[in-house]
């Protein structure tokens, strides 16, 4: 069996992630997004998040993940090296409007809205990983 080089890339609400992964030109199982969300959050989390994250090591080119701080100091104590994907600072209502494009609900929407400061302060901060700032109408596949 041949393994595929992965990267695992924890990118930032509405960068792209679902998109790329799905994308007609994207071949089958060349990417994998795994949202956080459908794990559940027990005593288990973050480790339940990690070992699946760890299962898609050797299978997938790109594994798209949370930019949650515990996932990041998880991937961070683990050893396993990642991409910081995450937007630039100034473009707050670039991406305002894209969580409502998409179809976000409001409660997403004004959270990150209210934390967007802090929260890229937080992902710009993190140490032991690359980073790659988004400038303006750029996403994931624009990077990747």
């Amino acid at each position: 069996m041949n393994l595929i080089a992965t990267r695992i890339v924890s990118a930032f609400p509405g960068t792209g992630k679902t998109y790329y992964t799905h994308g007609d030109y994207v071949p089958q199982g060349f990417a994998a997004d795994s949202d956080s969300s459908r794990f559940s959050r027990n005593e288990l989390f973050p480790f339940n998040y990690v070992d699946h994250i760890k299962s898609c090591i050797g299978v997938n080119q790109f594994v798209f993940v949370s930019t949650h701080k515990l996932i990041r100091e998880a991937l961070f104590r683990e050893k396993l090296p990642f991409t910081l994907v995450y937007p630039d600072r100034s473009l707050r209502h670039e991406y305002i409007k894209r969580y409502y494009e998409r179809g976000s609900h409001y409660e997403f929407i004004d959270l990150l809205n209210k934390n967007w400061d802090t929260w890229l302060d937080d992902l710009q901060a993190q140490r032991g990983c690359d980073h790659i700032v988004l400038g303006s109408n750029q996403f994931i596949s624009n990077v990747m």
